[in-house]
């Protein structure tokens, strides 16, 4: 997505549930619940930063590997 492009309402929606589509799909091949959000993110919005995948590794499972899964307590809640 260009810098400045203004979206409306209808097309941020669209956004929006391509994200959690596509980040809902990493999560079931890769497991990295924090990377796969922003894999979704970023694709769904045709970006490329390899710098803020890799660095969304530190929220893994949980928030540094606490086992806490406090990522996936909130996604549950949002979704149901």
């Amino acid at each position: 997505m260009k810098e400045g492009v203004q979206l409306n309402d209808s097309e941020k929606a669209q956004m929006i549930e391509t994200a959690v589509r596509l980040a809902q799909q990493y999560e079931k091949t890769c497991t990295g619940c924090a990377q796969s959000v922003v894999a979704g993110v970023l694709d769904a919005l045709d970006l490329k930063s390899d710098e803020v995948f890799r660095a969304a590794s530190g929220l893994a499972d949980g928030i540094g590997l606490t086992g806490d899964r406090a990522i996936s307590e909130i996604i549950q809640r949002i979704n149901y």
